[in-house]
């Protein structure tokens, strides 16, 4: 009689083990199965947290240099690390103007995430404006024959649309019909003037070509896709770096 419950006990064991064995083995298979997917979605939320921070800390740099007297024209972004110096304007001689000085915004230049977009660069102008933000909110913020209405935005062209919707559901901006809110034309202008201590009528960022002008009134940051420059079906991040 001892032997059988012997026997049974081991049994029984034997069966634990083997059901233990079979559901880690299905664990690890669904682990396998599902570890591309959640990589994939893992590293867009990383894309989309690097993406958005960084022009945050620029924008606290730019508040800190306007906090000790800065005039917005002098503002500087000048850096070794752009491609060209297009950003570089006289008020760029004084060191506390520059950003990317420790003299003056004490920021570092860097490069947009890998895999964000298709490489370019970020971008940075003062011909632009968002309907319903600063001092003049209205639709014709970009054509109303003043520069006091154009912001200083950071843009960063040319972003996969999977990450821009992560972005916007990020920042609880809506994406209407499952897609990136639309603007119903320019965001900069032609030929993508760069910052350089100027301000001027040009490209406005709105949603009104999603039918909707309430979606990103007065957002100071968020995901966009082109109306005109950048064309339909290309999407572009923004984020005021200074309100007007």
């Amino acid at each position: 009689m001892k032997n059988n419950n012997q026997q049974g006990n081991v049994l029984f064991l034997i069966l634990i083990a083997v059901a233990l064995f079979a559901a880690l083995s299905f664990a690890a298979t669904q682990t396998l199965r599902n570890s591309p997917k959640d990589t994939q979605n893992e590293s867009q939320k990383i894309r989309s947290a690097e993406l958005t921070q960084y022009p945050t800390f620029i924008g606290e740099a730019v508040m800190r240099m306007k906090f000790a007297g800065i005039d917005d024209s002098d503002i500087c972004f000048d850096s070794d690390q752009w491609p060209n110096d297009d950003y570089y304007h006289a008020g760029c001689d004084d060191p506390k103007t520059n950003i990317f000085l420790s003299t003056g915004g004490g920021t570092s230049w860097t490069p947009p995430a890998e895999g964000a977009n298709n490489g370019e660069n970020w971008y940075i102008t003062g011909q632009s404006c968002v309907i319903g933000l600063g001092k003049s909110q209205d639709e014709d913020c970009n054509a109303d024959s003043t520069a006091d209405s154009e912001e200083i935005i950071m843009f960063l062209p040319n972003i996969t649309r999977s990450l821009c919707l992560e972005i916007n559901e990020k920042l609880n901006i809506r994406n209407p019909g499952g897609n990136p809110p639309k603007a119903s034309g320019d965001l900069w202008p032609s030929g993508m003037p760069e910052f350089a201590g100027n301000f001027a009528d040009g490209g406005r960022v709105d949603s009104l070509g999603s039918g909707d002008v309430n979606i990103l009134a007065g957002q100071s940051f968020g995901c966009v896709e082109g109306g005109g420059n950048p064309p339909a079906g290309t999407y572009a991040y923004f984020h005021v770096l200074l309100r007007r």
